[in-house]
């Protein structure tokens, strides 16, 4: 069985470290020209984009950065799959070989969740992120996936989920998957996620920790970011709680909501 992907857990992320950052946080032996083609600073990466990963890639011995696209639709019916649960990933066929062979990091800055609040309809977005905006990695798997909108053959990846801890209990409190957190990678354990030897489940299973609620801050919006238009989030009221704010581009007058 696989996640149905009208479920709003993690649907949404930004992307928008330096090109710099990415090469020094995953040990990339790439020309600079050639990663600034393919990562952009991006503010509201949805599912069924094309989005950056990287693997280990048997064909030049090392870590690579590939673009995959987040999710696929699996079944009309059910609609975008783009999230893994955890606890799926032993016995649903779908998953059962991309965890054990086909792991991968995607990079992220901040991932945004909707909280639900009592008596108001609309719902109040938070971007999750470290308390200096670093690169940090989602856990995924990728495969070759048929797409059963389009009949393409998809190279596609997803992010896996856990529980939530406290405080995400707190922010993710609606839709079907409610309390549900992504799965962090942490720096030390890349090499042993990414590495294909490690392919029993007692050898990964440790890895897919709940992240602790000190890692990271939590910034209430009063919008969320736009890609196309290059806006970064706007904090509520203005402010941003634990964080250093950065230089960024100019906001537009009239920002579009999110798609979300």
């Amino acid at each position: 069985m696989v996640d149905k992907g009208k479920s709003p857990m993690c649907g949404r992320y930004l992307l928008s470290s330096p090109t710099s950052d990415i090469i020094e946080e995953y040990e990339l032996d790439f020309e600079i020209s050639r990663i600034e083609k393919e990562i952009n600073h991006r503010y509201n990466i949805s599912p069924k984009s094309q989005i950056p990963i990287i693997l280990d890639d048997p064909d030049v011995n090392k870590r690579n950065l590939k673009q995959m696209q987040w999710g696929v639709v699996f079944n009309e019916k059910y609609g975008l799959t783009f999230n893994v649960r955890s606890e799926n990933l032993q016995t649903s066929p779908a998953w059962k070989n991309p965890f054990l062979h086909k792991r991968c990091l995607i990079p992220a800055t901040g991932f945004i969740e909707w909280q639900e609040l009592e008596g108001v309809k609309k719902t109040l977005p938070w971007n999750i992120h470290k308390p200096k905006e670093e690169v940090f990695s989602l856990a995924g798997i990728w495969n070759f996936f048929p797409d059963k909108v389009t009949g393409k053959l998809e190279l596609c990846a997803f992010i896996i989920t856990t529980e939530a801890n406290s405080m995400m209990r707190t922010i993710h409190n609606k839709g079907g998957n409610k309390f549900r957190q992504p799965v962090i990678i942490d720096q030390s354990n890349y090499t042993s996620w990414l590495d294909k030897n490690h392919s029993t489940p007692d050898s990964i299973f440790p890895l897919l920790k709940q992240f602790s609620i000190e890692e990271f801050a939590y910034t209430p919006l009063e919008k969320v970011g736009d890609d196309v238009k290059g806006i970064p989030p706007i904090p509520k009221d203005g402010k941003e709680s634990k964080v250093e704010k950065k230089p960024s581009k100019k906001k537009s007058k009239k920002e579009e909501e999110s798609l979300f």
